[in-house]
């Protein structure tokens, strides 16, 4: 969703036409995660991560647990620059 709130309606019928993004590749519960990541209603959204940084992340774990994992990580390395 953009700043004046128009958002774009994907069909999950509709994703193996996003060859850019790749999510064809996707299960419907990683689908799920990434948007959950990425930012929703429902949640907070975790500051620095977007669509491409969430799709990335599933891309590259195994489990929404080692997301998660990876993103405390990140977390606490810039909170540690922050102090240094």
């Amino acid at each position: 969703m953009d700043a004046y709130g128009h958002g774009l309606a994907v069909d999950l019928a509709d994703l193996s036409k996003l060859t850019k993004l790749k999510l064809h590749e996707f299960t419907q519960e990683k689908f799920r995660h990434m948007c959950i990541l990425s930012g929703c209603d429902y949640l907070p959204s975790i500051k620095g991560i977007g669509l491409q940084t969430a799709i990335k992340l599933l891309r590259k774990s195994s489990s929404v647990h080692k997301v998660g994992l990876a993103i405390k990580s990140l977390l606490l390395r810039f909170c540690l620059s922050l102090l240094l």
